[in-house]
């Protein structure tokens, strides 16, 4: 007797690979839970037919906006990864796709960038296979009111990449070979605004080219990544930026703040956690002065709280901060 509503949401908290079972209660309860599902989890196992019931899956809810695909290892910290190397079939109003401790080939990714909804792409922990020669091409589609839309890669607006491998065939390969495979990934997504590079691997040619192509990029996340400089940051789209998160990169000195000033004046939110601070890196900094969120914690350099005073005088729109673990905060 509970109203078609409540029975929606409470079937949202139940795993796509319990779905199965829960949906063979009533036909209220599969019309509930496979029409009206926005948010779809599978749990992959073991199980050697994981890409199979994916496909499966996925195929059930029509109306799902959101796909979410998590590894279940057989211990917590297994490095195992499973595979979803084979054509899958996704909702056509799918728009985030959420990727945990798998892998994928460029063949799988072909069938996964055809849905032409996609806009939220989020990986962590994933492996992509043999992707360094990979080129997406998706025709444009037509929209209702007859003009063409791009989509596939081209559609994607948001980007998220967190400790991810490219990966041979063979193993590991070179580190050239891992750079490339990386590059060719990320030159197929040419419209993104909001970009996260956690924690990986990366140099002032790959980023550097690939930033200056993004002509609406506005959140760039780089928290943890290795192998880049100030150098790669010049090369953004002057003005567009209102996001910059470099906490834990280390690249932070007078070069990157001068560069920072000079690209994106009217950035919103800065994230320098951990980095190398100075006199000149905070006068720098207060000149920012379309701040409202400054993450320094735990950086650490030759500055004194008077510095640091002026720098709080002239960020008259600042609401978040975070000074915690500086040493020139009395």
């Amino acid at each position: 007797w509970l109203p078609s509503h409540v029975l929606v949401e409470l079937l949202r908290h139940v795993a796509g690979d319990e779905a199965q079972n829960v949906a063979a209660v009533s036909k209220l309860w599969r019309a509930c839970l496979w029409e009206s599902r926005s948010i779809v989890e599978f749990r992959v196992g073991e199980s050697g037919s994981a890409s199979s019931a994916v496909h499966e899956l996925a195929t059930r809810f029509p109306l799902s906006t959101t796909l979410r695909v998590v590894a279940r290892p057989l211990r917590p910290f297994d490095l195992s990864r499973f595979s979803l190397c084979r054509p899958l079939a996704f909702p056509s109003r799918l728009s985030t796709l959420e990727l945990h401790k798998v892998q994928i080939d460029a063949g799988t990714l072909d069938g996964l960038l055809h849905a032409s909804q996609l806009r939220v792409i989020k990986c962590s922990h994933v492996e992509f296979i043999d992707v360094v020669r990979w080129k997406h091409s998706v025709p444009v589609a037509s929209s209702a009111s007859g003009e063409p839309h791009p989509t596939g890669p081209a559609s994607v607006t948001s980007l998220s990449l967190t400790d991810c491998q490219f990966l041979t065939a063979r193993g590991v390969g070179r580190q050239a070979e891992k750079k490339k495979a990386l590059s060719a990934f990320l030159r197929a997504f040419g419209g993104v605004a909001e970009l996260t590079l956690e924690s990986m691997e990366l140099s002032d040619g790959l980023l550097g080219g690939y930033l200056a192509g993004l002509d609406d990029l506005a959140t760039l996340n780089l928290a943890g990544s290795r192998g880049f400089s100030y150098r790669a940051i010049a090369r953004v789209q002057r003005f567009k930026l209102k996001e910059l998160v470099l906490s834990a990169c280390y690249v932070l000195n007078e070069d990157m703040c001068r560069v920072i000033c000079t690209v994106c004046p009217g950035l919103e939110t800065l994230g320098v956690y951990e980095g190398q601070i100075s006199t000149t890196t905070v006068n720098l900094i207060s000149s920012l002065s379309h701040l409202k969120t400054l993450d320094m914690g735990y950086s650490d350099g030759d500055v004194s709280p008077i510095d640091l005073q002026r720098m709080l005088a002239r960020l008259k729109g600042l609401r978040v901060l975070n000074l915690g673990g500086v040493a020139a905060v009395n």
